[in-house]
């Protein structure tokens, strides 16, 4: 049998929990996943993020970042 590759959808971020958590304004976030700049899905009309999904996102930005400079 497959696993599931589905998340947990009870677990899901809203737009104010990411920028809470990223320490940015939620116009950013709004931006970013607008922009397909950052991974989410709209559900009924508001933005959800997988929380997993995001950490792994912020690290590869963050890799981007170190080895630009």
């Amino acid at each position: 049998m497959a696993t599931s590759t589905v998340p947990n959808i009870s677990k899901m971020l809203t737009i104010k929990e990411v920028a809470e958590l990223m320490g940015v304004h939620e116009r950013t976030i709004y931006r970013l996943a607008n922009e397909g700049k950052m991974p989410g899905f709209k559900f009924g009309g508001t933005w959800r993020f997988d929380p997993e999904t995001i950490k792994q996102w912020i690290s590869q930005e963050m890799l981007k970042n170190c080895t630009s400079a």
